[in-house]
């Protein structure tokens, strides 16, 4: 895939006035329901419960677009059915790094191998000193290559600052290029990277728009073919008997002329390439750019949202980030758990934990005690009574919550619970039904409750009483039975389902 292609998936919308603004731009309708995944960490900040019947914003933030695209998957549970349901390649920028050395290297070996101006006049000079015939006829054509010699000077000059200018900029997007293919998933992306965005854009507008490069060029070329046809000219311009008699001059402007021409195409190669590469790739270039203008204007690039769709029933969503790189697309997308986010409240919660009961048990049996002996006197003896009494005894219990109405304090509500109380008896084998109102905390996590509660007791014989003169006969234990009687239970438990 092309840096133009991975660009071109984010439309334009609002552009930001800079990096700081657009690192901090979260398009979020409801901030009471948002949760926040920074990608570069796979860090889920925010409340992990929220009401029913609304959608959950995830914002993604520091997003690397050019490289990655980024997802939120999510694996919704039904918390009462308890049921589980399944969840850049860019532009191949020119190499112009070779390019530029090369042209900057071979302008300097031109420059060192180029016969200096100053000379080349002296020696035409000198020449004209002898008053040699041949040295005056051919003089003109040894200042046009004097002039062509100075003028090539300057446009390899030229040349080479508007190479350098282009070197310059494509530094700058190489700068980008690295931010973008060497960002992991795991390092702080937003503000630097943008900037590096931002100069690239820069950059790509340098290469983009027409540049000095190659009327330069053109220049050489031009000062290559006009010294290269001087010795033709003289030719032309000269008798047949003026040629012969210069013979040995016209070999030296021959030379020259030939050292001007081979010099200037080597020195000129270079920055032909590079020419030609620029206006080889300018549409290239040019849809590069608007796509990253693009994308840099798009108030999402770099933090967006996910929306996870409400359900009226209470839900647990195990949310994932789902991390795909443009570049390697043949690899498998990473996927990264972020942990739970809660929606709605179940209407039945079942909640265990100790209860106190205040239904009294008793147990009886013999007491020394006096005995009235039918003569207004009274004896000694063993009479019926409690032997051992308790106004609470403490049992485990297991209830069923039904809410009733929210309270906005503490994520509170109020319920009904019912519920069965295990060693609340008479026996720790007892088990007693109870009903009553229950407070919860905690978005129904701890549960307290005042109930009403029966449970069996232990009573006397039909043919006993306290007090009572234990008969002679009796041996064993004192005759008792069980009866079931109503008191107040409390209780204190924690959300088990």
């Amino acid at each position: 895939m092309t840096l133009g292609a991975a660009l071109h998936c984010f439309a334009p919308l609002v552009h930001a006035a800079s990096c700081a603004d657009r690192c901090n731009v979260v398009p979020v309708t409801d901030p009471e329901m948002t949760v926040t995944v920074d990608v570069t960490t796979q860090k889920l900040t925010g409340r992990r419960s929220f009401p029913s019947g609304a959608d959950i914003q995830v914002v993604l933030r520091n997003k690397n677009p050019f490289r990655y695209e980024y997802s939120i998957a999510a694996e919704t549970q039904f918390v009462e059915r308890d049921t589980l349901r399944a969840g850049l390649g860019f532009l191949s920028f020119p190499n112009i790094d070779k390019l530029l050395s090369d042209a900057e290297e071979d302008a300097t070996e031109s420059a060192a191998k180029v016969t200096p101006v100053q000379k080349a006049a002296a020696a035409w000079t000198k020449g004209a000193q002898s008053n040699d015939q041949c040295v005056t006829l051919l003089a003109p054509y040894g200042e046009r290559i004097d002039r062509a010699y100075e003028q090539r000077a300057n446009a390899l000059e030229a040349a080479k600052a508007a190479a350098e200018q282009l070197n310059a900029s494509k530094a700058q997007y190489l700068k980008f290029h690295k931010a973008v293919t060497d960002a992991k998933v795991t390092t702080a992306a937003c503000p630097s990277l943008c900037e590096s965005a931002e100069g690239a854009e820069q950059a790509l507008g340098q290469l983009v728009k027409p540049n000095d490069l190659q009327r330069h060029v053109t220049k050489l070329s031009e000062l290559k073919t006009s010294v290269e046809a001087i010795p033709a000219q003289i030719r032309m311009d000269l008798s047949e008997a003026q040629v012969k008699q210069c013979a040995a001059r016209l070999a030296i402007v021959a030379a020259k002329s030939s050292d001007f021409a081979k010099q200037t195409a080597q020195a000129s190669s270079a920055f032909e390439e590079l020419a030609k590469e620029l206006k080889d790739n300018q549409e290239s270039y040019a849809k590069t750019l608007a796509d990253l203008q693009g994308t840099l204007a798009s108030a999402s690039a770099f933090n967006s949202v996910e929306v996870i769709q409400s359900h009226d029933e209470a839900v647990v969503h195990k949310i994932s980030l789902v991390v795909k790189d443009r570049l390697n697309t043949k690899e498998p997308a990473q996927v990264f758990a972020l942990g739970e986010l809660r929606a709605g409240r179940p209407a039945l919660t079942f909640s265990v934990g100790p209860g106190l009961s205040f239904i009294d048990q008793k147990e009886f049996g013999r007491q020394a005690g006096m005995i009235p002996d039918g003569s207004g006197g009274a004896t000694l003896g063993s009479v019926v009574a409690v032997t051992d009494e308790a106004s609470t005894k403490l049992a485990f219990v297991g209830q069923l919550n039904a809410r009733v109405v929210d309270i906005p304090w503490q994520d509170s509500a109020v319920h009904v619970s019912f519920g069965a109380a295990i060693g609340s008896g008479e026996s720790d084998g007892d088990i007693g039904l109870y009903l009553g109102p229950s407070f919860s905390m905690r978005r129904d996590l701890v549960f307290l409750t005042l109930a009403y509660h029966y449970q069996e007791t232990r009573k006397l014989g039909q043919t006993f009483s306290l007090g009572q003169p234990v008969p002679a006969d009796l041996e064993g234990e004192i005759p008792t039975s069980t009866k079931r009687v109503g008191g107040l239970l409390l209780t204190l438990t924690i959300k088990a389902r």
